[in-house]
């Protein structure tokens, strides 16, 4: 995980509570495989906003990050 990403993590996690963030690869490992299951991606996180209003603040942090 890069510096900004986990700083971005860090972020949710503190503003959004715990639930809205996972690290655990057990977790996210189905939702880096297409339906197909051809084809396998990566995440160091995985962040589960609650709502429209946690989408768009999680965006623009990320934005402000680069």
């Amino acid at each position: 995980m890069t510096p900004d990403q986990a700083a971005l993590v860090q972020e949710v996690a503190l503003r959004f509570g715990a639930k809205a963030v996972t690290t655990d690869q057990h977790e996210i490992a189905p939702w880096t495989v297409d339906w197909r299951g051809r084809w396998r991606g990566a995440a160091p996180a995985m962040l589960q906003p609650g709502c429209v209003e946690e989408v768009a603040a999680i965006v623009r942090s990320a934005r402000a990050r680069n």
